[in-house]
C-alpha cells in the first residue's frame, strides 16, 4: 500500500477520495498537483478530479448542484488561473464586473474565463439564448424561467430560493405533516411591497372589506380598513421573518400570468407561516396544493373572496389549511421540480439534468 493510500484507504469510493483528497492542502504541504496523484493512485478507474467551482451569488446553490467539484469562493477578473474544467455560477441580474450593463458584464466573462458558465435567472426577462455575444464559445447555460433547450433547463425560482435560506427554516417542507404557523400576532394581512402594480393595488383594496390589510414600504392603500407599517428592510431572502406575525400574506407576481416564472414570494409565505394570498401563473398548483393557499385570480377574485370571507368567519376553517400539504404531490413534486440537492429525498433528477445539459452527466 502506498503513503496516499494509507491515508485515504484503499476501498474508499470516488466521493470519499474526492473529499479526503481535497482536505491534503489545509495541511499547508501540499498542491493540486499532489491532489491529482492521490486520487488516480486510490481510484483504480484512474478518474480525474472534477475542476474547481467559482460563484457570484448562489454560492449554496452551485455547492449542491455540483458537489465534487472544489469551492473556490468569490469569481473575479485577476489573482486566479481558471481551467477548461472549471465552473461560474453567477447571478444574471448581479453582474459581477462593473462594466455598465449585465449584457457586456458577462459577455467580458465569457471571453476571458475558458471553462463553463452557468446563469442563474431569476426574473422573466434575460434570456440567455437571446444574447449571443454572452456565449461565443458555446459554454454558457442557464437555469430560470424559460423552456428547456440545448443550454438551458428551466428551474423555478421558488425551487432555488430553498438555496438563499437556512435549511432548518425550510426543511420541514417535505414533512407534510409538519407545516409551520404564524404566531398570530397581526390578524390581519401583510401587503408589503414596493412595486405597486395595479392589481396588487387593487386585490388589496379589495382585501380590506373583509380583512385589515397592514402595508408597509412604497406601496399605500386607499382604505378605511388598513394600516400603515414601520417595517425594517431584509433581503428579499429574509422576508419570511416579515410574515411570521401574519394571518396571511399577499404575495403576487411583478410578471402577470407568465409560463415558468414562479418567484420566492410564495416559499417566503410559507416559512413565515402565513396563508399565501398568491396570484401568477397557474403553474403553480403543479408545485403547491391547492389547499395551502389561497389563489387570487386577479380576472375572477370572487372564489378568493369567498375563500377569506369563510376563514374569517370559521376559525376552524382557517385552522385547516395548516393540515394540508404544501405540496401538490410529496415526493413526485420534489423529484421533478425541486431536486437539486442530493440533500433532498429522492433521486436528484434535477440536478442530474442540468449537469447532462452541461455535458457533465456520467
Amino acid at each position: 500500500m502506498t503513503g496516499w493510500e494509507h491515508f485515504i484507504g484503499n476501498d474508499s469510493d470516488l466521493k470519499t477520495v474526492l473529499e479526503r483528497c481535497r482536505a491534503i492542502p489545509y495541511s499547508g504541504r501540499h498542491t493540486t498537483s499532489n491532489i491529482l496523484q492521490c486520487a488516480s493512485l486510490v481510484v483504480e478507474e484512474k478518474k480525474e478530479l472534477p475542476g474547481d467551482i467559482y460563484a457570484c451569488g448562489w454560492d449554496a446553490l452551485a455547492l449542491n448542484i455540483f458537489p465534487d467539484f472544489t469551492y473556490r469562493g468569490l469569481w473575479s477578473t485577476s489573482g486566479k488561473s481558471y481551467t477548461e474544467k472549471d465552473i461560474i455560477v453567477v447571478d444574471l441580474h448581479s453582474p459581477c464586473v462593473p462594466t455598465g450593463d449585465w449584457q457586456s458584464s458577462f459577455g467580458h466573462m465569457a471571453e476571458i474565463f475558458p471553462g463553463k458558465i452557468l446563469y442563474v435567472n431569476g426574473e422573466s426577462v434575460g434570456n440567455v439564448d437571446d444574447y449571443p455575444e454572452m456565449d461565443p464559445n458555446k459554454r454558457s447555460f442557464q437555469i430560470g424561467p424559460f423552456p428547456d433547450s440545448s443550454q438551458s433547463t428551466q428551474v423555478y425560482l421558488a425551487a432555488m430560493t430553498l438555496f438563499a435560506i437556512e435549511a432548518d427554516k425550510w426543511s420541514w417542507i417535505f414533512d407534510p405533516n409538519a407545516r409551520q404557523i404564524n404566531t398570530g400576532k397581526h390578524q390581519a394581512i401583510a401587503y408589503f411591497v414596493s412595486n405597486c402594480i395595479p392589481y396588487r393595488q387593487n386585490a388589496a383594496k379589495e382585501l380590506s372589506n373583509i380583512a385589515m390589510v397592514h402595508h408597509g414600504s412604497r406601496c399605500h392603500v386607499e382604505s378605511e380598513n388598513t394600516k400603515q407599517m414601520e417595517m425594517e428592510h431584509h433581503h428579499w431572502s429574509s422576508n419570511w421573518k416579515l410574515f411570521r406575525d401574519y394571518k396571511y400574506c399577499l404575495v403576487m407576481e411583478n410578471t402577470a400570468n407568465q409560463s415558468g416564472y414562479i418567484t420566492e414570494k410564495i416559499v417566503m409565505a410559507f416559512i413565515g407561516g402565513c396563508v399565501p394570498i398568491y396570484y401568477g401563473t397557474q403553474e403553480v398548483f403543479d408545485i403547491f396544493n391547492p389547499e395551502s393557499f389561497i389563489f387570487y385570480d386577479i380576472n375572477n377574485p370572487e372564489p378568493a373572496l369567498v375563500k377569506m370571507r369563510l376563514f374569517e368567519g370559521d376559525p376552524e376553517s382557517y385552522h385547516k389549511v395548516f393540515k394540508e400539504p404544501i405540496l401538490r404531490d410529496g415526493s413526485v413534486t420534489i423529484e421533478k421540480f425541486l431536486s437539486l440537492s442530493d440533500e433532498f429525498p429522492g433521486n436528484s433528477g434535477l440536478k442530474s439534468r442540468i449537469q447532462e445539459m452541461m455535458g457533465l452527466g456520467e
